[in-house]
């Protein structure tokens, strides 16, 4: 069945292990993403409201920031290494933002909830640059214009998967 479902979204067999491992990087990227931004928009909007605009501006001066610093880096240091240095910052970053938020002293939520939903913005940002760097340095052009269609498919489902899901696991969570 994965070589059918393969051979649909490729036509050519020597393809098929480069779509597979952009739809799976994908669906991680898009499950990551639709996760992260609906958690911090979330519970700013529930807590800090008032804030929005204030917030919306440092999210996206940040966004802009952490592009250009990824653009400066991509020029320096070779491309995998950029990107798993990359995504290995944002998991830290998310990380201790989590344990701040869950099991830090409460004075301190209002301003990590404000982190949270600030770095919606570099965090979209740097794993969008990783995703289509990585699609950019598996195909060529030819190839690109006839699967391009295709290739954004893990990351939409998982977007919409996240949407589903996120209200059902929350009455587990909370």
């Amino acid at each position: 069945m994965k070589k059918n479902l393969l051979g649909f979204l490729s036509s050519n067999a020597d393809e098929r292990n480069q779509v597979a491992l952009m739809l799976a990087t994908g669906f991680f990227f898009g499950t990551y993403i639709a996760t992260f931004q609906v958690t911090a928009e979330s519970l700013f909007l529930n807590q800090m409201s008032d804030q929005i605009n204030k917030a919306f501006l440092a999210s996206g001066i940040l966004g802009i920031v952490s592009t250009v610093i990824f653009t400066f880096f991509q020029g320096r240091v070779r491309f995998i290494s950029l990107t798993i240095s990359s995504i290995a910052v944002i998991v830290v970053i998310t990380s201790l933002v989590y344990y701040f938020y869950r099991f830090g002293d409460p004075a301190n939520q209002p301003n990590i909830l404000f982190l949270m939903y600030c770095l919606t913005g570099p965090v979209t940002a740097i794993l969008l640059l990783c995703y289509w760097g990585i699609f950019g340095r598996l195909f060529n052009f030819k190839q690109s214009k006839r699967i391009i269609g295709w290739i954004d498919t893990g990351q939409l489902i998982a977007i919409i998967m996240a949407n589903f899901f996120i209200p059902l696991l929350a009455r587990w969570y909370l």
